[in-house]
């Protein structure tokens, strides 16, 4: 199909199009999404009279009113007549004479904390801030003793690093220290260090401070502890560290969970239980967390939601595990819905019946339907996004299949029994028939 002079010019598939019709419809359909809008239509200053108006698309505009045309007729900002005249802020009023500012839309979640807000603020008494706080919902005065304990730990790190002093200590005199985040230690992981170690040295300081009063050890560990315990194995008697004066445990173990988290091999539930220690010794917030570890307030919620995990199925995660014996996290997540009892039942269904995490989750779908267990159910347009992506890899996989040649093939069943055979010939019918039936119904 050739293209126009005008449309090698602008550089876009769609406008310019010899075939009028193909090409209008193309360029109405990718110019109402308005990512496509943005980066394409815009950034080329397209002059198709097909492309529709950028506030359009974020009015919800699209079909047009009353005989109204929505399509651009300025190439720099893609606004149609009505928004090049009045803006883009303003909402067409029906007449096309008179024009109304448009509203800022709000989300689902900010409406409900508004309407929560009236209610608190009605019902409340004069006491909006003991309310909140019962609710689930951070005051002023919280927010501003956030701030505050932040500060303070802040300064006290800022102390600490001052007074620091690198020192050599006797890997017999330090222990480790109990609140660490990290419980499972991977012993290949070890091993590899202690190879590592004993090679080329110590390379990273490990972190210390005194250890406290009464203790039998002299120092205890801040940061380290695969360090050490592979300095142990090699023999090594003695360690190079940076001692710190820590006062306070809280900010102790807030400092070895920071250096901790960014690193391989941690435990999902190891984050979630530290992230929940973190919540206790300092009252802070969800977003106050993930700004303080540079991460999204989600991924804390996220996290902590494997808590509410049965501990049976905590257990099920557990790294030490077989891995064919082990639940993986995507499934884990989705049975938090479930009652403990139930978690139980199906992750053990899980492991028993070897599924893998798409058929774990049909199952989990499927008991909760039975159940009638609310959980969030994906929209057709992600399940046909999961669909569509299943097809491509069967097309990549038969592809693959194909160049690989039949000889290949023959060569692959010549030394395989006839079970082996019928069993392979029973999927392959399997698969086609019901994506045939598939292809029927669509």
């Amino acid at each position: 199909m050739r293209m126009s002079a005008v449309a090698k010019k602008f550089k876009c598939p769609n406008y310019g199009l010899l075939i009028k019709d193909i090409g209008k419809e193309r360029c109405i359909e990718n110019s109402s999404d308005s990512k496509n809008n943005r980066a394409i239509c815009c950034s080329i200053n397209c002059p198709s009279p097909w492309r529709v108006c950028l506030p359009c698309i974020n009015q919800g505009a699209l079909e047009g009113r009353n005989g109204r045309k929505i399509h651009s007729v300025s190439r720099e900002t893609g606004y149609c007549g009505f928004h090049k005249k009045h803006g883009p802020e303003v909402v067409w009023s029906g007449n096309g004479k008179s024009a109304k500012k448009a509203k800022s839309k709000k989300s689902s979640v900010e409406s409900a904390r508004d309407i929560a807000e009236s209610f608190v603020s009605k019902h409340s008494g004069g006491k909006v801030d003991e309310v909140r706080s019962k609710i689930g919902r951070k005051s002023e005065a919280d927010k501003e003793k956030e701030a505050k304990t932040l500060d303070k730990i802040k300064k006290e790190v800022e102390r600490m690093m001052k007074t620091r002093r690198t020192i050599s200590v006797k890997v017999d005199e330090v222990e480790p220290f109990k609140g660490q985040p990290r419980k499972y230690f991977d012993q290949e992981a070890i091993e590899e260090l202690r190879n590592c170690m004993n090679i080329f040295g110590q390379i990273i300081d490990i972190m210390v401070r005194p250890a406290d009063k009464g203790s039998k050890y002299k120092w205890m560990l801040i940061d380290g502890e695969r360090r050490w315990r592979s300095a142990k194995k090699n023999g090594e008697k003695t360690l190079r560290a940076v001692a710190l004066d820590v006062k306070d445990t809280k900010i102790q173990r807030l400092m070895s969970f920071v250096a901790n988290l960014a690193r391989a091999s941690h435990v999902e539930l190891e984050v979630a239980e530290s992230l929940r220690q973190l919540r206790i010794d300092f009252n802070f917030s969800g977003p106050t967390i993930a700004a303080a570890l540079n991460r999204k307030p989600n991924w804390v919620y996220r996290q902590l939601k494997l808590l509410k995990l049965d501990p049976r199925v905590q257990k099920l995660m557990d790294r030490s595990r077989p891995r064919e014996e082990r639940l993986s996290r995507l499934v884990a997540e989705q049975l938090i819905y479930f009652s403990h009892g139930d978690q139980y039942r199906i992750a053990k269904d899980v492991i028993r019946r070897k599924m893998s995490n798409s058929q774990a989750g049909i199952y989990i779908r499927k008991e909760a339907k039975k159940l009638r267990v609310k959980m969030g159910e994906r929209s057709p347009k992600n399940e046909y996004k999961i669909f569509d992506g299943f097809l491509t890899r069967t097309e990549q996989h038969l592809i693959e299949l194909k160049d690989l040649g039949f000889d290949a093939i023959l060569l692959m069943f010549k030394f395989r029994d006839s079970a082996d055979k019928a069993a392979v010939k029973r999927k392959i019918e399997s698969i086609i028939k019901y994506l045939n039936e598939v292809k029927l119904k669509i």
